[in-house]
């Protein structure tokens, strides 16, 4: 994140596209290291869901670690646009560029938001689809289907 922030800075469009980094337990390192940058940490978050509404995109780069998942189907569910690395959303079954943006480095990252900056994306397409897609994701339908499954 710290790279995406120079380069936005480097390209002058630091102004136009902010960066805000949300999480428990950041630590104090990367809260200064990120800060430098011109990103905005916040740690602890009061609320996720207002955080999260009040954003244009959110950007889960993630390669590791626990929820990845859980973490799209809520930003989605949020009427939030999502980047996002393929390893993360290939098990939701999300489409690349029909229903979220996949981004693997960086430079991908940067060069995704100047996109979507520029009208390259139809926003609200993409959006409506992956809501589509994670509706899949209900409790009623994972009960159902944990029911059918033990039923066997």
């Amino acid at each position: 994140i710290g790279d995406v922030a120079r380069a936005l800075r480097a390209r002058r469009r630091d102004h136009s596209i902010r960066i805000t980094v949300a999480g428990r337990n950041i630590s104090r390192g990367l809260r200064f290291m990120l800060s430098k940058q011109g990103v905005t940490v916040i740690s602890p978050v009061e609320s996720m869901y207002d955080l999260v509404r009040s954003k244009d995109i959110a950007i889960l780069p993630m390669v590791s670690g626990s929820g990845m998942q859980s973490k799209i189907l809520e930003a989605i569910s949020w009427g939030v646009l999502v980047m996002a690395t393929q390893r993360t959303a290939t098990p939701l079954r999300l489409i690349r560029d029909e229903e979220y943006i996949e981004v693997e480095s960086a430079g991908d990252i940067v060069e995704r938001l100047l996109d979507v900056a520029n009208g390259r994306y139809k926003i609200d397409s993409l959006k409506r689809k992956a809501h589509e897609r994670i509706e899949v994701f209900g409790w009623e339908r994972t009960c159902e289907k944990l029911i059918e499954e033990y039923a066997r």
